[in-house]
């Protein structure tokens, strides 16, 4: 059942203004000629005086002195020898070689029962003298410094 029928109403809306800015044309584009003197100035180029040439120059040779090391015993061999034990190395034993290496003239320090660094310097240079194994203290050595153990 229809309780209202259906109408058309007016309503008046007010207009709206706004404010909008564009650019115009005022003037179209031209050219002009306008004369710009000529300027001028000195520039400096180098040119070619003499070409290109090759000299052949001769230099002197050097000579210099080389020292060369060359193999005159092989190594890489063992050899075994009898050695002195550590517990037979008493205060007497290197006593008896300090005394030998004073005899022989060598300088052990002080002959104080004591396998110093002297003492050792002059064992070693005593074996190197001597041509013997140097290092240790052998039987060899002692035979050479007269020490009987």
């Amino acid at each position: 059942m229809l309780k209202t029928p259906a109408s058309v109403r007016e309503e008046e809306i007010p207009a709206e203004y706004a404010t909008v800015t564009k650019q115009v044309l005022k003037a179209p584009a031209t050219t002009r000629e306008e004369m710009i003197p000529a300027e001028y100035k000195a520039v400096t180029v180098k040119g070619v005086k003499a070409q290109a040439s090759t000299r052949t120059e001769p230099i002197p040779a050097e000579y210099t002195t080389i020292t060369k090391r060359r193999l005159v015993k092989p190594g890489g061999f063992t050899e075994w020898r009898e050695v002195l034990c550590g517990e037979k190395v008493t205060g007497y034993t290197i006593r008896q070689i300090q005394d030998a290496l004073v005899k022989a003239g060598y300088d052990p320090g002080p002959v104080d029962n004591v396998m110093g660094t002297r003492t050792k310097a002059a064992l070693t240079k005593f074996q190197k003298d001597k041509g013997l194994p140097v290092g240790n203290l052998d039987f060899e050595t002692l035979k050479a410094l007269g020490v009987n153990i």
